[in-house]
């Protein structure tokens, strides 16, 4: 049986960031965030770019976990991976509220419809307009693609 851990009526797995625990548990359901996956140990980003950004709500239940909620109109979500969080943004003001102490992430760059990520190939979009915006989006300085 799973053991977890409880922050103002939030059940977060035992190796969650306890700084990533206490700000999940007190956003406001007005902020939205962007949040960043990746590994615990290296900080190295996974580089994903779905279900990324949104508002933070709880499941029902006897385990209440935390879910990113795509508007906070919305009702439900996906439960947030909050054990592999290595970044959390405030959407609106582009706050930085938590980073991994060893952050690190490639830089994207686009040549045409394709991205490069740290000069590598990642993917193609279907215009160079739209490989731009995921550039800004995935490098952070966009908070929706």
């Amino acid at each position: 049986m799973e053991t977890y851990k409880v922050i103002n009526g939030v059940s977060f797995a035992d190796d969650t960031n306890e700084q990533v625990c206490n700000i999940l548990s007190n956003l406001s359901r007005n902020t939205r965030i962007r949040v960043w996956y990746g590994d615990q140990v290296t900080g190295k980003s996974w580089n994903d770019d779905n279900d990324m950004t949104g508002y933070v709500g709880r499941s029902t239940g006897t385990v209440k976990v935390p879910l990113m909620i795509a508007n906070n109109r919305s009702t439900g979500g996906g439960a947030l991976l909050e054990s592999y969080i290595i970044k959390i943004v405030d959407t609106q003001t582009k706050r930085v509220m938590y980073q991994h102490p060893a952050f690190n992430q490639p830089t994207f760059t686009n040549d045409g419809a394709n991205i490069l990520a740290d000069g590598q190939h990642f993917g193609r979009n279907s215009t160079p307009a739209s490989a731009a915006r995921f550039c800004d989006f995935m490098n952070g300085k966009r908070m929706n693609k």
